[in-house]
């Protein structure tokens, strides 16, 4: 039971919180370089640095918001007009059709700011702009009234990527019905996009070039399309279905249509480029971003696990509690007290100290030595004063 001690439990936790505060600064550092090599600014005078600015100006409010949308599983209009109002809503729009023009560096750090404040605000802010991208590129010029819509009045753009319901086409158009689940951020659209599966081939199919083997040559026997529709069609339902344990206000509902027709001109073929490829091939160099780069969800992901270290370090400094009026530190998310020695060396201290000493078998010590790092298994011989 002897030996020499190698740190005490307290001493563990002033280190763990040094690291932690390490961490904080290196990581502020870095954003700090970063900012300082994004200065190339639009023609219309708005720099990249102003759009991160409006993100981190408006990130206090979406925090403090975040709560209840996460209670009412719905982003505020309060939400969705500061986004608008800071130009977020319209990044991947180009300039000269009125949008704010972010790069990718840009977008990325405007992801982890919006992430780090509210998690559901950056799902629907990122599923938003990648339609965006995709109503320019999949419809051209008749996206326009679409993206004036964005950029006047920050409509928002929702979609179900998973072909869904049934769809048939008539005069015109195409008729659709039945359920398309995961629609982010349905609530609050303005416009849907839901992807179906079409009988036939698409218009001016052709048979691969050289193409051999059986069933080659054969037509597929349905294709692809994505329908622009509206969430004020009579034939359009909402069904509350989005009942996660996290992201409660993404609105990842369910859209039920009753035979709704659209017309062909809003039906296009899903025509995407590859991978490597851009939506906007001739587009600002700043919007040709591969189809395949959703490093949104990544920067998201990292403005989150930024909020939640810098929640740890606040929960583990300066939470000093006290007990038979000497002080002793707390591991709050155990409930696991320290003991101080002068308590130790009290008549309940020692009653409690011989019977760590009766359950606390050798055999257990050594075979459990190498976690002595772990304060859940240590505790016991941290309190006889001695290392396991």
């Amino acid at each position: 039971m002897s030996g020499v001690r190698l740190r005490t439990v307290p001493d563990f936790w002033s280190s763990l919180k040094q690291d932690f505060v390490m961490l904080r600064v290196t990581l502020d550092k870095k954003r700090k370089m970063q900012e300082r090599k994004i200065v190339n600014s639009h023609v219309s005078g708005a720099s990249q640095s102003k759009l991160i600015a409006n993100a981190r100006e408006i990130a206090p409010r979406l925090a403090r918001r975040a709560p209840v949308a996460e209670a009412e599983r719905r982003l505020s209009a309060e939400t969705m007009r500061d986004l608008h109002q800071a130009g977020l809503l319209a990044m991947v729009i180009p300039l000269d059709q009125g949008g704010t023009e972010a790069d990718l560096a840009t977008q990325l750090e405007v992801y982890q700011v919006i992430g780090g404040a509210c998690a559901s605000t950056a799902w629907v802010l990122g599923n938003h702009l990648v339609l965006c991208t995709r109503l320019l590129g999949m419809l051209g010029a008749a996206a326009k009234p679409y993206i004036d819509d964005v950029t006047q009045n920050g409509m928002v753009v929702a979609h179900a990527a998973v072909p869904g319901g049934t769809t048939k086409a008539v005069d015109g158009g195409f008729v659709m019905e039945g359920r398309w689940p995961f629609v982010s951020g349905v609530n609050v659209a303005g416009s849907i996009l839901l992807s179906t599966m079409v009988p036939g081939p698409a218009p001016g199919w052709q048979p691969p070039a050289g193409g051999a083997g059986k069933g080659v040559a054969d037509p597929p026997a349905s294709h692809n399309r994505w329908m622009l529709v509206s969430p004020d069609d009579p034939g359009l339902r909402i069904e509350e279905t989005w009942r996660a344990m996290s992201l409660r206000a993404s609105m990842c509902n369910d859209v039920v249509l009753n035979e709704i027709f659209v017309p062909e001109d809003l039906a296009p073929v899903n025509d995407q480029p590859p991978p490597h490829r851009s939506w906007l091939p001739d587009g600002p160099p700043a919007l040709r971003v591969p189809l395949r780069a959703r490093v949104w969800m990544s920067a998201m992901m990292l403005g989150i696990a930024q909020a939640a270290m810098d929640d740890t370090i606040e929960y583990a400094t300066d939470h000093k509690m006290s007990i038979g009026g000497q002080a002793r530190t707390a591991c709050r998310g155990t409930s696991l007290p320290w003991p101080t020695p002068p308590w130790r060396s009290s008549p309940p201290g020692r009653f409690f100290t011989k019977r760590c000493e009766q359950s606390w078998p050798k055999r257990r010590r050594e075979r459990n030595s190498s976690l002595w790092m772990l304060p859940g298994w240590r505790w016991p011989a941290w309190w006889l004063g001695k290392t396991p």
